[in-house]
């Protein structure tokens, strides 16, 4: 069985995840004419991608529990010639669940990425002082996601050690 280590270190602009105990996996994975690195990052993507989600129906992220929003925040405007809409039982960044159905995972050769390509996203993860809008990180792992990620990783490789 594979016993893994991963480490959550928040580096302002991206979120760096260090993985430990791979030596036998990399072993492993150097003896098969086609290591299944692909498949591994796939795993990992959409699982971060999956978490990165579960963010917004939790409003909480890396960060913890988002602040509550301001109260011009409650009402939405109105299209002209209708009443303002209250919008304070939808969860917080779910307006038009734009932001949050962007969520995507992007791999590349030993690496993958989650985020967004919608502008605003970066004013929700790191707030705007000037206009007073507060953090509420969505991109990057919790506790609880990194917990996961583990066994997610864990049972990969022992599946595919497994099966050699």
């Amino acid at each position: 069985m594979v016993k893994l280590d991963v480490a959550v270190r928040d580096q302002g602009q991206a979120v760096s995840i260090r993985v430990s105990g791979l030596r036998r996996v990399i072993a492993v994975f150097d003896r098969l004419e086609n290591p299944p690195w692909d498949r591994l990052l796939e795993t990992i993507g959409r699982t971060l991608e999956e978490q990165t989600i579960n963010h917004f129906t939790e409003e909480a992220g890396p960060g913890g529990k988002w602040k509550e929003p301001s109260r011009s925040y409650r009402y939405m405007p109105g299209e002209k010639g209708k009443k303002r809409q209250k919008v304070s039982s939808r969860p917080l960044l779910i307006l038009t669940g734009d932001l949050r159905k962007s969520i995507r995972m992007q791999k590349g050769p030993m690496e993958v990425a989650v985020g967004t390509d919608v502008w605003y996203g970066k004013l929700h993860q790191f707030g705007v002082e000037k206009t007073n809008l507060p953090a509420r990180p969505f991109l990057g792992l919790t506790e609880d996601d990194a917990s996961r990620m583990t066994n997610v990783i864990e049972t990969y490789i022992d599946e595919l050690t497994r099966s050699l």
